[in-house]
């Protein structure tokens, strides 16, 4: 047999060897093989067909005969025709096919992206020039198909991909299918399509260039949102003069339009707000995104029980109004009565009449110390002091204005008459403790010392008021029992 041979197909695709002789028996090696590969817009088929031919003798030993024809594991058997067909591929021997493209869409959306946009966006893929019988659009699965459109999902990476598209040049629409994206005051400002980091929409498939990824981008930008910022001042009553600590009290802004659709437009803080230095209070980030007329309410958050606090509310109305490409706060009520915008754009919470918007009661402890002697004879004017300590150890002194005030070392007096008491107030809620100083004295013995506080035998009291009470009174009566010397006397 020759070394190599080379036969062509039919228009049916099909070939075949003819007189292939062997002249001894044996096994033989036959490789098959598709040649002269020229068309570049063909891919192949690479399969190579390594044969295996057993020739014999026949039954009678009178002639030479194929005894069987093998791939592999795989044995041919001859047809009708006298022919050994070999194939594999499902029928075929060998199966080319024709190059076709990949293309890859993805969808971005960035921007201040509408309420209602879809999950999906529809796209037309449609194939221009030559051959005419390509022309059209064409489906997801890389075929012709009239009015076809493809879905992409924004939220997938991969995006959609499209196989089996025909060599040649494509555009590529984004379908607007009923759904505006000029809506509750957006603009589509730019559609992208970048196709290989190039801005277009066409894309070309080649010999040598059969994948392409096309991302579209839209992006949208809002009309400018309604701020609102809102401004207050705490106080303490009966405090005048004295300095609010910053980060003592919070406030707190609460979204209470009534129609729900409008509600969803207005943004209020979800953290409360606190005062600073000197009580005053600032809202901030309060927006507004839609035309429309919104119900706020501002209210102090009430916190521990050292302080009554003011329960008032306020009820304040905002209208937004569209001017021009943005949208702005036209009036502002707070409890039916319209407010002006301070210099600072901002508005001023308050009720009418007052400067500030809630008032707070410290609550405060005041203590009677009251001072008793069994065993002698309190003298006019004669003093006792005391030291009274927190639970800090700050120690504490009766002011002018019968305040305790801290200072170190103080001591409190208690002088005989007016029922031998001193009061002390405005006392910070705490447990303090009564010690008196020098309690054994001028030539006495003391045998025994009480100390009650409102019937209880201790020397140390607690204000904790309840929550209607803004003083907690307690009494301490400090009783001293003195033992006197009977006088020696001595006749010289």
């Amino acid at each position: 047999m020759p070394q190599t041979t080379d036969v062509g197909n039919n228009t049916n695709g099909i070939f075949r060897f003819d007189a292939i002789q062997f002249k001894a028996a044996g096994d033989y090696r036959i490789k098959l093989t598709e040649t002269e590969k020229t068309d570049d817009t063909i891919k192949y088929d690479d399969t190579e067909y390594d044969l295996t031919v057993e020739v014999g003798l026949n039954a009678d030993g009178s002639e030479l005969e194929v005894k069987t024809v093998k791939f592999g594991s795989t044995s041919y058997q001859k047809n009708a025709d006298g022919y050994y067909q070999i194939f594999t591929n499902g029928g075929a021997t060998f199966k080319n096919e024709k190059k076709t493209g990949t293309l890859v869409i993805k969808k971005s959306v960035t921007g201040n992206k509408p309420a209602g946009l879809p999950t999906t966006f529809n796209f037309i893929l449609t194939k221009v020039g030559d051959p005419a019988d390509e022309q059209g659009t064409y489906n997801k699965d890389g075929k012709k198909a009239d009015g076809a459109k493809i879905s992409v999902n924004p939220s997938s990476s991969e995006g959609t991909i499209i196989h089996g598209l025909p060599l040649g040049s494509y555009t590529l629409q984004e379908v607007q299918d009923g759904v505006n994206p000029d809506r509750d005051h957006y603009t589509l400002k730019t559609t992208m399509v970048g196709v290989d980091d190039t801005t277009t929409n066409t894309v070309t498939f080649s010999t040598t260039s059969l994948e392409k990824t096309v991302t579209v981008t839209n992006h949208y930008n809002k009309i400018g949102d309604a701020t609102l910022v809102l401004k207050g001042v705490k106080s303490l009553k009966n405090e005048a003069g004295e300095s609010v600590p910053a980060n003592l009290f919070t406030f707190k802004v609460t979204n209470e339009t009534e129609n729900a659709d409008l509600k969803q437009e207005a943004k209020v803080p979800v953290q409360p707000v606190s005062n600073v230095q000197g009580g005053s209070f600032t809202v901030s980030g309060i927006s507004f995104s839609k035309v429309g007329e919104y119900k706020l309410k501002l209210a102090e958050v009430a916190g521990d029980g050292a302080y009554l606090y003011d329960n008032a509310t306020f009820d304040i109305t905002v209208e937004v109004m569209l001017d021009g490409s943005n949208l702005k706060i036209g009036k502002v009520k707070v409890n039916g009565v319209e407010k002006a915008a301070e210099s600072d754009g901002s508005y001023l919470v308050t009720a009418k009449g007052q400067i500030y918007t809630f008032q707070n009661i410290p609550k405060t402890g005041k203590l009677i110390i009251e001072k008793k002697v069994d065993g002698r004879t309190v003298e006019s004017g004669e003093t006792f002091t005391f030291t009274l300590k927190d639970s800090k150890g700050n120690t504490y002194k009766r002011g002018e204005d019968g305040k305790g005030v801290v200072e170190s070392g103080a001591t409190i007096t208690v002088q005989s008459g007016e029922a031998n008491a001193v009061t002390v107030t405005d006392l910070p809620l705490d447990t303090y403790t009564l010690t008196e100083e020098n309690a054994a004295r001028d030539g006495y013995t003391l045998s025994t010392t009480y100390q009650v506080v409102d019937g209880s035998a201790t020397n140390q009291v607690t204000f904790a008021p309840t929550a209607e009470q803004t003083v907690d009174k307690k009494t301490i009566v400090y009783t001293n029992t003195y033992t006197s010397y009977t006088p020696a006397f001595v006749v010289i």
